[in-house]
């Protein structure tokens, strides 16, 4: 029994001899093939036209013509065209080669050996059977590679809006990063706070690339919501830590230090929790250490976890330098490493001489020489001699507040107006505008943080889904936050001053503020609103802001909402 080993190989047989046309029929047949025979140029042509082939077993001399003048025409057939074997009993090595010219793959020389035959076929199937693994591996690595450029792509815009969104430019504090590709597993945030701090986070990701920079995502989105409600530096630490436990993988963790810089206590807090050695150059020229004093953030369980916090005088701190183990770990040529007595000895220098610790970047790099990069590395330096010089006036102003609360204690209305519209919601700071008003009437600091809390998720409710009209369900979906960001960004680049926020400030007396943020969206009626008030702040602004207000009350339309917020 002859074996299968051409099953499911089609061939067209053309050739007018129908005795050689039923030998080849017969012997393909019998190992598992499909043949067709025809007779004729304009049959051939016609034939693969209506059906696919593999091969086509082409005798060149045809009642009609020469076989090799339509190989062409076989060959542009289709996308993937059958191989043409020649057929002839002229040996003459000008045919054979003006064959080959025309596009023929393979040739028999007639009279025809069976055998020879078939090994041909057999050989010029293995060939095809390999080709068509080769084009289906390569279709599946294209498919592969287009699909992980989406999503580095898509990836990449998150990674690039979180910079965007964490990356405030402040006087006084300089950031050199130094990483490969599009990801950095280092991260620098500086994200808003009420206006008598600053905070400041170093983070370090376990690795690099991408899959170091989607650990930050749980840890900055603890860090913005407990900023924005003046948590503490060791709350934030704590509750960072918590998440990471909860969400990231058991291998991996982040290592961050972080600085609070409180205006109005006039002090600094550091605290460092995997980080090397955070840099203080005091006033007197001389340098401490914040060392870490905890584990990196997500590898042991909340009731495990325990961070201590370092203070610090504002005014006899001059700078900090916080940085990333990368400029430690980094080799040079010969494969040897910066000492940490080494590092700390250049940052002395530094600090005597009166410059910046980014300058500690520079000390890796030439370190480095021409060694390719072994990690990420970041460094950031917070000039507190300028920072000062910058916020002075906002700490004497400080002081006038406290003289203005005691003044206003008995009575006093204060009334402003706000509006907003077009490009401005997109690119403005509307909530510090009024925080910044609230702080020149003479609003109790406490109360101004309240009202930071509640007018940001008020504000962004307002452009979000009053004026955007952005559904939040969106963020719920897979991918959909990415898709949710670029929706906004490319609604926000199509306003027009028709599109408005007004915000309406009553300040009724020291401790009582009531707030009126209407937008130009198309709002919700009042049946909607009792129906969909959840997503309307989705979760956590709904019941921040009924929490700290004193009460909350919304118009018909659903596109005004009005809330008075007390001290107490």
């Amino acid at each position: 029994m002859t074996s299968k080993t051409l099953q499911g190989l089609a061939v067209l047989v053309v050739e007018d001899n129908d005795t050689f046309s039923k030998l080849l029929k017969d012997e393909i047949t019998n190992r598992g093939g499909d043949v067709i025979c025809v007779q004729a140029l304009a049959d051939t042509l016609e034939a693969v036209k209506r059906a696919s082939f593999d091969i086509v077993l082409l005798d060149n001399f045809l009642p009609d013509g020469f076989g090799e003048s339509i190989i062409p025409q076989i060959n542009a057939s289709s996308a993937s065209p059958p191989l043409v074997i020649m057929m002839t009993a002229d040996t003459h090595p000008n045919t054979i080669q003006s064959c080959f010219s025309a596009g023929a793959y393979d040739y028999f020389i007639k009279p025809l050996s069976t055998e020879l035959a078939m090994a041909k076929i057999s050989r010029t199937y293995q060939y095809i059977q390999t080709n068509r693994r080769v084009i289906e591996q390569t279709n599946a690595l294209e498919a592969m590679l287009a699909e992980q450029a989406n999503e580095q792509k898509l990836a990449s815009f998150v990674y690039q809006h979180m910079i965007e969104a964490d990356m405030q430019s402040i006087d006084g504090i300089k950031v050199e990063k130094h990483y490969d590709g599009d990801f950095c597993g280092d991260f620098i945030c500086i994200p808003n706070a009420p206006a008598d701090r600053i905070y400041v986070f170093v983070i370090d990701a376990m690795g690099h690339g991408l899959a170091a920079a989607f650990c930050i995502l749980p840890t900055l989105e603890v860090a913005q919501s407990m900023v924005g409600k003046g948590k503490s530096l060791y709350e934030i630490f704590y509750e960072v830590n918590a998440k990471l436990n909860r969400y990231i993988p058991d291998d991996r963790f982040v290592a961050m230090a972080g600085l609070e810089l409180n205006i109005n206590k006039n002090s600094i807090d550091v605290i460092n929790a995997g980080l090397p050695d955070v840099f203080v150059g005091m006033a007197t020229g001389a340098i401490t250490s914040v060392k870490s004093t905890a584990m990196p953030l997500g590898i042991l369980s909340p009731s495990e976890f325990s961070v201590q916090n370092t203070s610090f005088h504002l005014d006899e701190v001059s700078q900090i330098g916080l940085y990333t183990d990368g400029l430690l770990e980094q080799s040079n040529e010969v494969n040897e490493r910066i000492s940490h007595k080494e590092f700390a000895t250049r940052a002395q220098l530094l600090h005597r001489k009166g410059h910046s610790f980014t300058e500690l970047m520079q000390t890796m790099l030439t370190h480095k020489g021409r060694q390719a990069l072994d990690d990420d590395a970041s460094v950031c330096a917070i000039d507190c001699i300028q920072l000062r010089a910058n916020l002075g006036s906002k700490l004497h102003h400080y002081h006038e507040q406290k003289n203005a609360v005691a003044q206003c204690r008995f009575g006093g209305v204060a009334t402003s107006s706000f509006c907003f519209s077009g490009r401005p919601l997109g690119n403005t700071d509307i909530v510090q505008m009024v925080i910044d008003y609230l702080n020149n009437v003479g609003v109790h600091p406490e109360l101004s943080q309240k009202v930071f809390t509640v007018l940001s998720e008020l504000v962004l409710n307002a452009i979000d889904h009053g004026i955007l009209n952005l559904d939040s369900a969106l963020k719920e979906e897979i991918d959909g936050f990415a898709i949710y960001l670029q929706e906004r960004e490319n609604r926000l680049n199509s306003l027009s001053h028709y599109d408005l926020i007004r915000i309406n400030v009553e300040v009724r007396k020291w401790e009582e503020i009531c707030i009126t943020v209407t937008d130009t969206g198309q709002g919700f009626s009042s049946q909607t609103v009792n129906q969909k008030e959840a997503s309307l702040f989705s979760g956590r602004g709904l019941m921040l802001v009924e929490s700290l207000s004193q009460s909350v009350s919304r118009n018909a339309a659903g596109n005004s909402t009005t809330v008075v917020l007390s001290r107490t």
